[in-house]
């Protein structure tokens, strides 16, 4: 997942199936990562943060962000998103996310929720996972303050998971595993588990095979 079309995001290689570009940005301006996304057969996906409560955005917000979404993806000729969905599922719930996405919007392509690594207990997710939408959680260690040890966030990890699972209802739960503050990718799972990253421009040109292979 790209956050800035700064050069950066024409690095990746063909180890990864998808890239995701940040619509807090022009569509236009991922022209580059998409031409070298389509010469390696490999997927964009838009996606960008859904809500910033804490600078009064709110419910309309989210319609807009949720109507970009999915007008970029089509006009990009793959009917996917990535609604980067966290706190304000505890202010915008699911329902109400949903009722809009799927009923008034019609949304009919496909949906990826890139999600907190653990969902609020007092959130009912299942009008979206109900409806067999991944979640993609976000497994950063220095925002959730665990130890750069792999034991430790495999532990933290697959509680996460689990909860997401059983007691959140989603069907398929993916990981993004965080790049920045220098951390290594030896402390991942790379091998085993279905992964993205946050953020890939951080990851040069050669570096791609150590976190996707």
């Amino acid at each position: 997942m790209f956050t800035v079309p700064d050069g950066s995001a024409e690095s990746f290689t063909n180890e990864i199936g998808w890239i995701g570009c940040n619509l807090e940005y022009a569509p236009a301006q991922w022209a580059g990562a998409r031409a070298r996304a389509a010469s390696l057969g490999i997927r964009v996906i838009p996606w960008i943060r859904l809500c910033h409560i804490e600078a009064g955005e709110n419910f309309e917000t989210i319609k807009q962000r949720l109507s970009l979404l999915m007008s970029t993806a089509t006009a990009w000729g793959d009917k996917i998103i990535i609604p980067n969905y966290e706190v304000e599922a505890e202010t915008y719930n699911p329902a109400s996310v949903a009722d809009y996405l799927y009923g008034f919007a019609d949304w009919d392509g496909e949906t990826g929720w890139s999600t907190l690594a653990w969902l609020p207990n007092d959130v009912d997710f299942s009008p979206i996972s109900s409806r067999k939408d991944p979640a993609l959680l976000q497994i950063f260690p220095k925002d959730n303050q665990w130890q750069y040890n792999y034991d430790v966030i495999q532990q933290k990890m697959g509680d996460c998971v689990y909860h997401a699972r059983v007691d959140k209802g989603f069907n398929y739960v993916g990981v993004t595993y965080q790049t920045y503050d220098h951390i290594s990718p030896l402390v991942y799972d790379t091998h085993d588990y279905a992964h993205s990253v946050f953020t890939g421009n951080l990851i040069g040109h050669g570096e791609w095979d150590r976190w996707f292979t």
